[in-house]
């Protein structure tokens, strides 16, 4: 028996231990929850981590992408407050298209997962993380949230906390950059009233969405897709810029090319994997 015991003590302490959650509290408003969650347990020597917001919607509601299309609002995110805390990049993943009682908008429902990328100032220093957010979420209504949170992560080693699996999740629904698993988008060109984007796709175009943005606008406008008849992996993609986005934006540049200091964001999914690019119109 005693035997016994040794070796169950012994297997046990040469077992890896289960990494710590870090996570922020959950902060609540009336249709929507959210809180922080860390992949590492202690900041350590790297000069980046990952993490992600985590975003808990009531059944039937939605918010929104980061241009939202014809209604709604994007998140807003302000870190005033934080310790040790360089930049937070907001990573989104591949929206949906929503009909809002005629209006095109991008967002999401349900449970939805924000990849982050977090530099601290100094590495192997303690860093408080503050969070101030302001969504918009809808149903028959829109409400505008706004959610505070609040997580401290000491120094340490650095070591991946038990969130880490489920960061690495949703970071991997996030958009490659211009090509990547078979996809790639390849010559976007842009005229006063029309983007046009080349996209290759070894998965075929059938399960395929696209989303054209001109710096944080999103066109909400029909799609036109005509596939290559000698490589059924290759299409045109096509879409018309409304007169009001024409005339927002043609202030922007300096040059006579239209929209000049725009950025052009094509975004890209075959219905499995999703890459994006930007062209800067210089």
């Amino acid at each position: 028996m005693r035997r016994f015991f040794f070796i169950a003590l012994l297997m046990f302490s040469i077992m890896p231990q289960n990494a710590k959650a870090v996570e922020s509290a959950w902060s609540s408003a009336s249709e929507v929850q959210a809180r922080i969650l860390s992949g590492v347990e202690t900041i350590g020597a790297q000069n980046e981590f990952d993490a992600a917001l985590e975003l808990r919607l009531s059944p039937g509601w939605h918010t929104y992408w980061r241009s939202p299309g014809e209604a709604g609002l994007a998140p807003r995110f302000n870190w005033e407050g934080s310790e040790n805390l360089s930049e937070a990049l907001v990573k989104y993943p591949l929206p949906s298209r929503i009909d809002e009682a005629g209006f095109v908008t991008f967002g999401y429902d349900g449970d939805i997962i924000l990849p982050l990328k977090i530099k601290p100032e100094e590495p192997n220093k303690a860093m408080k993380i503050n969070l101030g957010l302001d969504v918009m979420v809808c149903k028959e209504i829109c409400i505008p949230e706004h959610l505070e949170l609040e997580l401290d992560i000491d120094a340490g080693q650095g070591k991946n906390s038990g969130h880490m699996a489920v960061i690495k999740r949703a970071n991997s629904k996030v958009p490659m950059h211009m090509s990547g698993q078979g996809l790639e988008i390849g010559n976007i060109t842009v005229t006063q009233d029309t983007i046009v984007a080349t996209i290759e796709s070894k998965r075929g175009f059938d399960q395929s969405e696209i989303f054209f943005e001109i710096n944080e606008i999103a066109l909400p406008g029909k799609v036109e897709r005509q596939i290559d008849p000698a490589d059924e992996k290759k299409a045109i993609y096509k879409i018309a810029i409304p007169q009001d986005v024409q005339e927002h934006q043609q202030f922007i540049g300096r040059s006579s090319l239209p929209f000049a200091g725009a950025a052009i964001t094509i975004t890209f999914s075959d219905g499995q994997n999703a890459v994006e690019g930007t062209l800067i119109i210089h």
